[in-house]
């Protein structure tokens, strides 16, 4: 397997949730994890949203 085949499952399945962006109506940030691919909570007004869920 290839670096840049792992490279691209690794983005797919999913990677460890990051920080919401900051936004007057909330943002839905790209926080994906592990094999679920859960999304992160959407921002608050004028806060950070919450972390993506983990996968398990």
């Amino acid at each position: 397997m290839t670096n840049r085949i792992f490279i691209h499952k690794f983005l797919l399945l999913g990677r460890p949730g990051l920080p919401g962006l900051k936004g007057e109506m909330g943002s839905w940030h790209k926080g994906i994890a592990g094999q679920r691919g859960e999304r992160g909570l959407p921002g608050l007004p004028g806060l950070p949203g919450a972390p993506g869920l983990r996968g398990i």
